[in-house]
This record gives C-alpha cells, sequence and structure tokens, in this order.
C-alpha cells in the first residue's frame, strides 16, 4: 500500500516541479557546444621530394637520392645473379638539355651481390651548369642479362634540398612567388605578407617580382661541412653517402642561378619569417630607388622596420633610456650603423625612433613622400621641404618626444590590421595614432609604471546616530547594486502550489487509511 503512495506522490512532484519554474524563471539550459569549422588550407605541398618509379621484369627497384647541392645518388637492384648480367646503362635526362647516357662499369658501381646485385652511380652536379631548383630530372636504368633479355626501370625526382619537403605559393594577384619548408603555415604568412606587397606598392607605384624560398637560419644552404681532415664534404640524408664540395658556395649559385632570392629565418617562430621577408620585400622595393643616393642608413632601416608587421613597442624602452641618460647618439653617427653588436642594437632602437617620430609628428603619408623624394632629391633639402626645420634639429625634438606620453602611444601601433591608425598631416602636428587616454610620463628606467590611486570613499559607520540629521547631510557613496538570482518563481505562487500539494497528501493519506482498515 505504502508503494502505491510512493509512486503517486512521485507522479505528482514530476509535474509540479516544471509548472513551478515556468510560474517563473525558466530553468538555465546549458548551451550546445558549437564547433568551429577549420579552415580549408588554400595551399598544399607541392614539391615534396617524391619519386615516380615504375620497374619491369628483373629490374626490382630504381631509387634516388639528391645530395644536395654537389650530386645525386642513383640506384638499382636486380633480380638476376651477378654472372648473369651483360650489360648495364643510366640515362639521365635534365629538363631543357640534352640527355646523358653512361654506361656503368659493374665492378665499380657494385655495392652488394647478396641476396642480389645492388648497384649505385653519383651524378656529379656540374658547377657550370647545374639543374635548375625544383626541375625535373628522369632516369632509366637499362638492364641486358646473358640470354639477351633488356629490362628498364625508371623513374622521376626533383632536383631539391631533400633535407625538408617544400610546398610553393605561386600568387595570381601579384608578382610575388613564396617557396618554404611544409613546416611554416604558408597560407598565414602569405596574407600577412600580400598585405604589406600591396601597401609598399601602393606607396611607391612600382610592383617588382619577387621569387623567394624560406630557409631556416640554422640550416646551411651549401650543405657542406668540414670533415676529420679539414674537407668540405655533403652527406646524404638516407644513405650517408659522402661527398666532396668543390664549390662552397654552390647552393646559393644553384638558389641564384634558378631565379630564387633566399631568406633566412626563425622558422619555428611566426614574427621572425613575417619580419625577415618583409624586410625582404622593402629592399626590392626601395634599395633600387635609392642606388646612388644619399639617404642616411637611419631613414633606411628605422623604414624598413616600420614596415615590419610585428609589434615594435619593445624598442621604446632602450630609446627613452638613451634620451633620458643623454646618450643618443648623434645625427652624424646615426648615418651608418656601427659594428658593435651593443652598439648597433641601441642603434636600431634610435633610427626607428626617428621615422616613428616624423611619423608621427608629419603623418604616415609625409613619411611616404620623403622615401619617394629622396629618389630625386638630396635628403637634407627633402627633409628640410617635408619639416621646415634643418636636419640638425632632429635630434634634440626626439629626445623631448621619447620621454613624452605621446612616444608611448606611437611604439604602439602596426600598420596592418584591426585597428590601424594611420594619422593625417596637419599644421598642427596630428598624433600619431589618435590620442586617447594620456599614459604616465614613464620611469627613469624607461618602463611606462601606471600608479593606480584609489579614490577616497566616505566612511559607513554601521552604528546608527542618536541625533538625527536632515536629509542629504551625510555623504553617502553610491551603493554598487548587487546581481542576484532571481527566483525561479514568485512567492506567492510557490506557497499556493505548496499548499495544494500538503492538501493532496493530506487527502491520499487519509483514503488510503480507510482503504487499509477495511
Amino acid at each position: 500500500m505504502m508503494r502505491r503512495l510512493t509512486v503517486i506522490l512521485a507522479a505528482i512532484m514530476w509535474f509540479a516541479l516544471p509548472a513551478m519554474a515556468q510560474d517563473g524563471q525558466q530553468l538555465p539550459v546549458p548551451p550546445l557546444p558549437t564547433e568551429t569549422p577549420t579552415p580549408v588550407p588554400t595551399i598544399t605541398p607541392s614539391l615534396a621530394p617524391t619519386l615516380a618509379v615504375t620497374t619491369e621484369g628483373f629490374v626490382y627497384s630504381a631509387d634516388a637520392e639528391v645530395i644536395f647541392p654537389v650530386g645525386i645518388r642513383f640506384t638499382t637492384i636486380i633480380l638476376q645473379r651477378l654472372e648473369g648480367i651483360a650489360g648495364l646503362s643510366l640515362r639521365i635526362e635534365v629538363e631543357n638539355r640534352a640527355a646523358e647516357t653512361i654506361n656503368i662499369d659493374m665492378q665499380e658501381a657494385l655495392v652488394s651481390d647478396f641476396p642480389n646485385p645492388e648497384f649505385a652511380y653519383v651524378w656529379q652536379i656540374d658547377a657550370a651548369n647545374p639543374p635548375l631548383l625544383f626541375s625535373e630530372i628522369h632516369y632509366v636504368w637499362t638492364v641486358r642479362n646473358t640470354g639477351g633479355v633488356t629490362n628498364v626501370g625508371e623513374g622521376t625526382l626533383q632536383f631539391t634540398d631533400s633535407r625538408t619537403p617544400w610546398q610553393r605559393r605561386e600568387s595570381q594577384s601579384r608578382p610575388f612567388d613564396l617557396t618554404a619548408p611544409t613546416s611554416v603555415n604558408l597560407s598565414q604568412l602569405s596574407r600577412s605578407l600580400d598585405t604589406v606587397y600591396d601597401l609598399m606598392a601602393a606607396n611607391t607605384e612600382r610592383r617588382p617580382a619577387l621569387n623567394i624560398v624560406l630557409y631556416d637560419s640554422a640550416i646551411n644552404v651549401n650543405n657542406c661541412a668540414p670533415d676529420a681532415e679539414g674537407e668540405l664534404v655533403a652527406v646524404g640524408q638516407t644513405t650517408g653517402t659522402v661527398l666532396p664540395c668543390p664549390v662552397p658556395d654552390l647552393g646559393e649559385q644553384i638558389i641564384a642561378r634558378s631565379g630564387y632570392d633566399i631568406v633566412y629565418a626563425r622558422l619555428n617562430a611566426f614574427n621572425s619569417s613575417q619580419d625577415a621577408i618583409s624586410s625582404s620585400l622593402f629592399d626590392a622595393f626601395y634599395l633600387p630607388m635609392w642606388t646612388d643616393r644619399d639617404v642616411p642608413q637611419w631613414f633606411v632601416d628605422g623604414l624598413r622596420r616600420l614596415y615590419t608587421p610585428t609589434a615594435k613597442d619593445a624598442l621604446l624602452a632602450p630609446a627613452a633610456s638613451a634620451a633620458r641618460s643623454n646618450t643618443l647618439f648623434s645625427l652624424s653617427e646615426m648615418a651608418a650603423a656601427p659594428q658593435d653588436e651593443t652598439l648597433r642594437s641601441r642603434w636600431n632602437a634610435q633610427a626607428y625612433s626617428m621615422v616613428l617620430y616624423l611619423a608621427d609628428t608629419l603623418g604616415l603619408p609625409a613619411v611616404y613622400d620623403l622615401a619617394q623624394t629622396a629618389d630625386t632629391t638630396a635628403f637634407a633639402t627633402a627633409y628640410q621641404a617635408a619639416t621646415g626645420l634643418p636636419p640638425d634639429s632632429l635630434i634634440p625634438l626626439v629626445r623631448d618626444w621619447l620621454v613624452s606620453p605621446r612616444a608611448s602611444a606611437a611604439f604602439r601601433v602596426v600598420l596592418y590590421g584591426e585597428p590601424t591608425a594611420i594619422p593625417s598631416p596637419s599644421p598642427t602636428f596630428t598624433a600619431f595614432p589618435p590620442t586617447r587616454t594620456q599614459r604616465p610620463e614613464p620611469s627613469a628606467t624607461a618602463t611606462a609604471t601606471i600608479t593606480l590611486t584609489p579614490t577616497p570613499r566616505p566612511t559607513h559607520t554601521p552604528t546608527p546616530s542618536v541625533t538625527p540629521r536632515p536629509p542629504g547631510s551625510l555623504d553617502t557613496a553610491t551603493p554598487i547594486p548587487v546581481q542576484t538570482q532571481p527566483p525561479l518563481i514568485e512567492s506567492g505562487s510557490r506557497s499556493s502550489i505548496l499548499a495544494v500539494l500538503i492538501i493532496v497528501i493530506a487527502v491520499l493519506v487519509i483514503a488510503f487509511a480507510r482503504v487499509g482498515n477495511r
């Protein structure tokens, strides 16, 4: 009997609880997890060092290993006894040149005769006429046995630095192609650098053609290192084959001959690749324009760094520190970069500060125009025409600017991305970028320290005052509204439902008690 009563009560509570929730605020429903769609890559590896190989009959394999940049090791395995092989030759067909056929000396080429004969031939790269980078090489092994049967094994490879697989981006809208190892996010890198290219093209009205191959700065492009005897050699990645390097810089020569510009960067850091290629773009756009011109090195390096997409606010501290200690380089010292690495770091910070100061006071368009004018006019003349001041006044102005809040704001600006703050030239020197909230002046350590001083608040005394005061005589703090969770139902509705439930339960208890007495 009690079991039936329990079931009925449970049913009542099951139907009553949703009604209680609906009478007030609905019960919170946890949001369903959403999946962010993975962007489909627009660039796929196309220059991976793969071989297309076909064999027939007793030619079991026909492989090749590029030992960049000095040679290619071709190998084949024959399913015949050594004494059953009557002749062996290798035909090499390099793209855009005549084929070459080599009759193989089997005794010199024999690597092993067990369980089957294996032969290898190293084709030395002609330093005077090497294959172009990423060009195709087709090779054919021809084997004739003593029974007069001839079989072949052939393959196709790409002449490349096989220490890493490669990928290539060929732009359809601008003459800017980029080749990089597959470890690099080439899609993201291309999007960033296309923006840099387009800005430089707009500012110079030029569109130079670039074909860049990106290398890790830790890798020796020439792939040559001294052996135990001090001779330069290259070592095959797969077989460990050691080949001499008659021309130490042959790798760089082949890449240049193939129409590529090498850019070195730390490939495990995206910003390093981005800034290194951006710097290479700058050189292609601006340096030919300034050939035989007197553009000072501080302006060249400062403008180059301004174009790079990576934030450069870390350069403010050394420059501001030099400004406070009155140790900034003079204008004549800024004409050429020092060789000492310690001085070079501080010189770089000051060079960027000088260009950034001009952008802050004149506006970015005026800085771009100054770079263009320097193509046809002496830089000092172009500078005075743009600023109305002689060049000798620049260092004192930069010194004062570096320790001002304007410098702190300007160093946070990059030319790309959202938001992009580009000042407009104005006779009153519009701020670069438009001034937001003033920041405190940096301390002597060149690190801006913001001290938050709390605003005094009136003290609240919990003990009520005995003497009544007129309204408004006490300063009271504006109460902070406390956000509380609204009740699931109103109190009146809750009481009504609870009363109904108690009555229903009481009636059921009495009814079942009477039935039990019978």
